[in-house]
């Protein structure tokens, strides 16, 4: 029996990626700061970790005295150390470098201008009080993060000078490790980008042994407050773009020179081209791959990942079986509260296109907006599949609005 490492912190969104390991016949270990009680029965032998510091990480494994077959990450914050632990034990995983890179936007920017690759005017700010200065270089509008950060936290849109104000104020209140450790990564560190208009995509990539394979492209929709609503695969889009944006991806990931790991590349197509958002070292989140790919293409993803980690043939894995549409929305209240009602149409389940619908939050539990909180307004959300990504797209958006009812508590009182 083959044993794998999973290092990070495990939420129930990716129990899928635990059964694949499982389905495969392998030893299941889980490196984290918390066990997951959910998926105990997946999980062999856990090992209590502080992943923020990898050198303490390290030695806990040399003092394990057990050897590993291959070591992944589902987990935007341990991209680095999962790096790190393949090296150590001479596993195959992204070199530390490329990791690194994809960790950080700035790094990933210098490395974007280094290569000639048609890039966003960017400034590195270690200091609030320089944002004025990079504004003068960059100009309205323009948005600014932290370059560590991950699922859209932190992101903050500044417009005018009367904005700039406020913006750091939310900054100061809200980008502590207090409020996530996620923040402890370059901490105190921000990129100033212009902002770019265009319509949003991912790229999904399974990279092995210098082999850079583009799985497809995934087209995202996302709210004001940076956050994504609706997720389909593949993307609708004409051939000529699909090329270009493929071609954008492959010399970007050439460029930082990442491989043996899954990758998920943000990008806008604009009207001057295709423009890199950012690139993450593992594979994307919010059911694009553990749900809209399978549903779509037949390809797994999950499984492929795993393989990688283990330097084991993806071929079989990432071949398209059928090419339809996939398409996920997520269920967001009209403001932020707390839950009084969920109310679902039972002729939803009666539609054939229907796949599946989750309650991430139940009555009694709040739904925060940003900068409150980040990634918390979501109550759920719901997969629809159909023969085209135009159709399932459709379907995802209709249902929702047709059939799903969420009331609230009136937020003044209950937020």
């Amino acid at each position: 029996m083959k044993k794998i490492l999973f290092v990070g912190s495990m939420y129930d969104q990716k129990i899928g990626v635990l059964k694949e390991a499982k389905k495969m016949g392998l030893f299941v270990a889980l490196m984290g700061n918390d066990y997951p009680s959910w998926g105990s029965k997946y999980i062999d032998l856990y090992i209590k970790s502080n992943n923020y510091d990898s050198s303490d990480a390290l030695e806990i494994l040399d003092n394990l005295n057990l050897k590993f077959d291959g070591v992944v990450t589902f987990w935007d914050r341990d991209v680095e150390l999962t790096s790190k632990i393949a090296e150590h034990f001479d596993l195959p995983g992204c070199p530390v470098k490329a990791a690194t890179i994809m960790r950080n936007k700035y790094l990933t920017r210098k490395v974007i201008s280094k290569y000639k690759i048609p890039n966003i005017p960017y400034k590195l700010i270690t200091d609030l009080s320089t944002l004025n200065s990079a504004i003068k270089k960059i100009g309205y509008p323009a948005i600014i993060k932290p370059v560590s950060a991950s699922s859209s936290k932190g992101i903050f849109e500044i417009n005018s000078e009367k904005d700039i104000d406020e913006v750091k104020e939310k900054i100061i209140k809200t980008i502590t490790p207090e409020k996530d450790k996620m923040f402890l990564y370059n901490k105190g560190k921000f990129i100033f980008e212009q902002f770019i208009t265009g319509q949003e995509y991912s790229v999904e990539s399974v990279i092995q042994n210098g082999n850079i394979n583009i799985i497809g492209i995934t087209e995202k929709i996302t709210n004001n407050q940076f956050e994504e609503v609706q997720h389909t695969h593949p993307a609708p889009i004409d051939k000529n773009n699909e090329k270009r944006i493929k071609e954008t991806v492959k010399k970007v990931l050439k460029a930082i020179g990442a491989d043996n790991c899954t990758t998920h590349t943000e990008i806008k197509l604009t009207k001057e081209g295709p423009r890199i958002v950012e690139v993450n070292g593992r594979m994307g989140g919010d059911y694009i791959n553990t749900d809209l790919v399978p549903l779509a293409r037949g390809i797994n993803i999950v499984r492929a990942t795993l393989q990688v980690s283990l330097n084991e043939s993806i071929r079989d894995a990432i071949s398209p079986k059928f090419n339809k549409g996939a398409s996920v929305r997520f269920i967001i209240p009209s403001h932020a509260g707390t839950i009084k009602s969920w109310k679902i149409d039972k002729e939803l389940f009666k539609k054939k296109e229907f796949v599946k619908i989750h309650k991430d939050k139940k009555v009694g539990e709040k739904i925060l907006f940003p900068p409150n909180a980040f990634h918390d307004t979501r109550a759920g959300y719901l997969i629809a599949k159909n023969s085209t990504a135009e159709k399932a797209k459709k379907n995802a958006q209709e249902f929702v609005d047709k059939y799903v009812r969420i009331d609230m508590y009136d937020k003044k009182s209950n937020c």
